[in-house]
């Protein structure tokens, strides 16, 4: 063998090893790559990627929303979607309206009438409205006369001053009566024809004003006696809800 033939041979033997070398790195890269772990890996999220939802757990529906027996569901709000409630009233629902009537008007018993009026009964069954701060209708003034007429004329014929003065508690009953039927304050200007305490009669007012002097109310003409009692209604409080009834 020659120097030519050895040099090749050592040649083809160093390309050998070169080549196995080659072809084991190149399995090892391999291997590697295929067996790599790094978190960073498999666990770095993608931008603009959206979460995935949650699992649902296998075999557990969710429950249905169990309905409240007897009450429906009220319809949602066609703008916000959200159901109404049903249960609050409306702000705007218009109050039962009272009807509107004048003093003297003829209604019935149960009419709903405006604060300060009142249902009147007369003699004949009848409903008439009385306003308290007003004149009474005549009708009313007729109704109250009467009483009072009735009364006067047993007190005409009185034969001692014990029967006047049982006539007089009778006509203040009267009073009171119509006071609380009328809202008003009634006073009663009349004639009383028996001779006690003055001969021929003498005019009264009831309720008779604490400050009346008796001697001078018994030489009182028509005239004084309701001019006295127009003057004691002028000083009240609310001269208004006072109304004289005159009789004689």
């Amino acid at each position: 063998m020659n120097v030519i033939e050895i040099a090749h041979g050592m040649v083809r033997l160093a390309a050998v090893a070169l080549l196995a070398v080659a072809l084991i790195g190149g399995v090892t890269g391999c291997t590697t790559l295929a067996s790599d772990t790094r978190p960073e890996s498999t666990h770095i999220p993608i931008v603009g990627m959206p979460n995935p939802p949650p699992v649902p757990v296998v075999g557990t529906p969710n429950p249905p929303p169990v309905p409240v027996i007897g009450t429906p569901n009220p319809p949602p709000d066609p703008v916000t979607g959200v159901p109404k409630p049903t249960n609050i009233p409306n702000a705007g629902t218009p109050k039962p309206t009272m009807a509107a009537h004048a003093p003297g008007d003829v209604v019935s018993a149960d009419t709903l009438l405006r604060p300060g009026h009142l249902v009147y009964k007369l003699a004949d069954g009848s409903f008439v409205v009385v306003d308290k701060s007003q004149p009474l209708p005549d009708v009313v003034q007729s109704r109250i006369l009467t009483e009072i007429q009735a009364i006067q004329a047993n007190w005409d014929h009185a034969s001692s001053s014990a029967e006047s003065g049982k006539l007089g508690v009778a006509l203040g009953r009267v009073r009171l009566r119509e006071n609380a039927a009328t809202g008003k304050r009634i006073v009663m200007v009349f004639f009383t024809k028996n001779d006690a305490p003055r001969p021929g009669g003498y005019w009264n007012i009831g309720p008779m004003p604490a400050n009346i002097d008796l001697r001078t109310q018994q030489s009182w003409t028509r005239a004084k006696a309701i001019g006295y009692a127009q003057e004691f209604v002028a000083i009240q409080k609310n001269p208004k809800i006072f109304s004289i009834i005159i009789s004689g």
